[in-house]
């Protein structure tokens, strides 16, 4: 998910004017102090048709350098950011080992609370270093990852979340003219429907967002 300062409905309209005043586009510098990996929780997407609506709009970005498409593989919907993950001792806002074990236990209870629902995708955006879908209704992956956080004793984060389906990264800097007029045919078109039935626990290196997941365990929603 990205973030925005605004609460209730994600500003969606607003990220879109931003991205079109501005002149360039560069990747963002996150300072995470030498944490770079995070325990999340996703959606994973595996849909053949969707995968080959979405070829239309990697070849529309191919000419742009700055720009990478998410392989197939990497696909998801984010649905939780959890908590860095330590790589020796944790820190009270860390997760070791056994602990991130613990943490997908707890995940895996709360998410047998609630029931499978579907997301549309479509809308095209860009916010900071990501190219996205918009994600409709969008009320419901911010329902369940409030839901969650609350369950989980995670508390609410700084700065709410916008739900997004990230379909490329923005890895260089580059004109962000290039970029809107290569979205433009897409902007308005719809993508596909994502069910929203399991979801995976995994880390992610920040450094290298798809080689750098790891998958920790495979959960499902429940039904009431």
């Amino acid at each position: 998910m990205v973030t925005s300062a605004a609460a209730g409905h994600p500003p969606y309209a607003e990220i879109w004017r931003r991205f079109l005043e501005t002149e360039s586009v560069d990747p963002t510098i996150r300072p995470t102090q030498g944490r770079h990996r995070h325990a999340a929780l996703i959606v994973r997407v595996n849909d053949a048709s969707l995968f080959r609506r979405l070829d239309r709009i990697r070849s529309a970005l191919a000419g742009l350098r700055f720009v990478h498409p998410i392989p197939d593989h990497g696909l998801h919907v984010p649905v939780l950011d959890l908590m860095p993950v330590a790589s020796r001792e944790p820190r009270d806002d860390e997760v070791g080992p056994a602990g991130l074990r613990a943490l997908a236990e707890r995940l895996r209870g709360a998410l047998r609370r609630h029931a499978p629902f579907s997301v549309h995708v479509g809308q095209l955006n860009v916010w900071r270093d990501v190219v996205f879908a918009e994600v409709a209704p969008s009320h419901r992956l911010l329902e369940l990852s409030h839901a969650l956080r609350e369950e989980l004793g995670l508390g609410e984060e700084a700065t709410p979340s916008v739900p997004t389906f990230p379909i490329a990264r923005i890895v260089a800097p580059g004109q962000a003219r290039s970029l809107a007029q290569a979205l433009e045919w897409f902007r308005e078109r719809p993508i596909g429907e994502i069910p929203m039935v399991s979801a995976t626990v995994v880390t992610v290196d920040r450094r290298r967002p798809i080689a750098g997941t790891r998958r920790i365990a495979e959960l499902h929603f429940g039904s009431r």
